[in-house]
């Protein structure tokens, strides 16, 4: 008897799914980028709206799959873990569309510490300034404030990929404070005079009587 040759994992899942194609879907693994192993347990999401989530994880084998609303443009949101969040390049999804795509995620081997995990914990450099009130905001007397969380390495710099909003009361506020923080440089934080990576929750005001804050001293 012929041999049937297995298929790739991803059409494997499609087929073990038979009318998957009847709704739009986004079927991936994700991986490490430098060994190429799956990642097990990330959380995967694409945000439909402000309030509206679809998300799942992946299994042990770094396979997952989303079934979405509608064709469009999406986005997705992958968790590795509290201080590893990477953002897909956007991407167009038809109507009854399956799409299937790996995705590389580099893995710190340090995981970021919390401040209370410090002994140093990182400062801002001298010269380091908040973001720029949106102009459109302050000509309409709009004020407002973000929850920003990143990581900062140990050579000072914030991890572009590791940005996340935890909280924010206009998207204009959120691309000021994005840009402004991937040009903010800081004093690394230290545990017994070694410089380590820390995970940074920084709340950003837009004040129209005063600039926003910068992460404190």
């Amino acid at each position: 008897m012929p041999r049937i040759p297995a298929l790739p994992p991803l059409l494997l899942l499609a087929a073990l799914c038979p009318g998957v194609a009847a709704a739009q879907v986004v079927m991936g693994r994700v991986v490490e980028a430098r060994t190429r192993a799956p990642l097990a347990g990330v959380d995967v999401r694409a945000e439909l709206a402000r309030d509206s989530v679809v998300a799942m994880k992946t299994g042990a084998d770094g396979v997952f799959s989303l079934l979405l609303p509608g064709a469009g443009r999406y986005q997705l949101t992958l968790r590795v873990r509290e201080d590893v969040h990477v953002v897909s390049d956007s991407f167009d999804l038809a109507m009854d569309a399956v799409l299937q795509r790996e995705f590389l995620v580099e893995v710190p081997q340090q995981r970021a510490l919390f401040e209370f995990q410090v002994e140093k914990p990182v400062r801002p450099l001298r010269g380091t300034v908040g973001p720029q009130y949106p102009p459109t905001m302050r000509a309409s007397n709009i004020e407002g404030e973000v929850l920003a969380q990143f990581v900062v390495d140990t050579t000072g710099r914030p991890e572009p990929t590791s940005f996340r909003v935890l909280r924010y009361t206009n998207l204009e506020f959120v691309g000021a404070v994005r840009d402004a923080v991937l040009l903010m440089r800081f004093q690394p934080a230290e545990v017994g005079g070694r410089k380590v990576r820390q995970l940074v929750q920084q709340p950003f005001e837009f004040r129209l009587t005063a600039a926003p804050v910068v992460p404190r001293p």
